[in-house]
């Protein structure tokens, strides 16, 4: 497994999404304000969601909101354990900010490609970092071409509080 190139802890959704591999198109869907992520490669949260020789990355609740003009944020709560016998950090919440684009609308389908903010001190992977499709009212996920991870991920809609 390839590792990650980030600047501090790795946020766990650092590991997300390439479309292309069925699921429902976007095209005539409306994207929800927010989604839930439910599960990591089939498995129900808390989740592993890498692991690599020094750390495994648990995901134990993950909000990923989309906001108008292709702004957003992503908002979770982590465990970082590491491999090295020291005791493991209590789970920590992580927020940061991120863009979205709806591209690859035709026939075959549409996906959102998903790009995390990056501060500008940092050595971020290049984007996107996630690529998602429409599965119903939900998305599917998979981690962008240079990153890696378990997936597919799965968000739920989280229904709106209006």
């Amino acid at each position: 497994m390839r590792s990650l190139s980030a600047p501090r802890p790795i946020p766990a959704l650092l590991v997300l999404l390439t479309a292309g591999c069925g699921g429902e198109s976007l095209a005539p869907v409306t994207l929800e304000e927010a989604y839930s992520l439910t599960h990591v490669a089939n498995d129900p949260l808390p989740a592993v969601i890498q692991a690599n020789e020094d750390v495994t990355i648990r995901v134990i609740a993950q909000v990923i909101r989309f906001g108008p003009k292709g702004a957003g944020s992503i908002s979770e709560t982590i465990e970082i354990v590491p491999h090295d016998n020291s005791d493991p950090a209590p789970p920590a919440d992580v927020y940061y900010g991120m863009h979205w684009t709806e591209v690859g609308v035709s026939e075959i389908g549409g996906r959102i490609e998903i790009e995390f903010d990056c501060p500008s001190n940092a050595n971020c992977a290049p984007g996107p970092h996630l690529i998602a499709w429409g599965d119903g009212p939900d998305l599917q996920a998979e981690w962008g071409p240079n990153l890696t991870g378990r997936d597919p991920l799965r968000y739920e809609a989280v229904p709106s509080t209006q």
